[in-house]
């Protein structure tokens, strides 16, 4: 099974979304990902995010498929496990 992490601005923040929407766009002319890190507090997640061009008046985004099976080869998303600090 998959979850999907999407990468927006913030809605109140006019010049940020217009800097994002610039950095989106251009990703996507140029056939271009994204590397993410996500940090929780058992895991570093490494993404590949991909450009989404917003429609219908939704905002432009990146977009990762994450996959919820660890070990998972087909997705654009590695899961690094910490040991806990003692």
């Amino acid at each position: 099974m998959q979850d999907v992490w999407v990468v927006v601005p913030d809605k109140g923040k006019r010049r940020t979304h217009a800097g994002f929407s610039a950095l989106v766009r251009a990703m996507h002319r140029r056939g271009q990902v994204a590397i993410v890190r996500y940090l929780s507090r058992d895991a570093i997640s490494l993404c590949a995010a991909s450009p989404l061009l917003g429609g219908d008046g939704g905002p432009d985004s990146l977009v990762t498929p994450l996959s919820t099976s660890p070990g998972s080869r087909n997705s654009f998303c590695t899961r690094l496990l910490l040991d806990p600090i003692h």
